[in-house]
């Protein structure tokens, strides 16, 4: 079970249990790749961020003044 938590990326996988089975497949060498800025996984990553929403500005601003205006509560 922890070598398919570890196949399929997940984090809770410790450190000292990747290094273990890089020895076995013979990859201990092959750490520093591990360790290397992912551009492709970043991007990914950062594209399930979710955004935040701003109200249109007219609102805001009306909400800053106070409401002047009698048309919003």
């Amino acid at each position: 079970m922890t070598l398919y938590r570890a196949e399929a990326g997940n984090s809770a996988v410790a450190l000292g249990t990747i290094v273990r089975i890089l020895s076995v497949l013979g990859l201990e060498s092959d750490l520093d790749q591990i360790a290397r800025d992912d551009k492709l996984g970043r991007l990914l990553q950062d594209n399930e961020l979710k955004r935040r929403r701003r109200p249109p500005a007219t609102i805001s601003k009306i909400k800053k003044s106070g409401g002047t205006n009698g048309d919003l509560p």
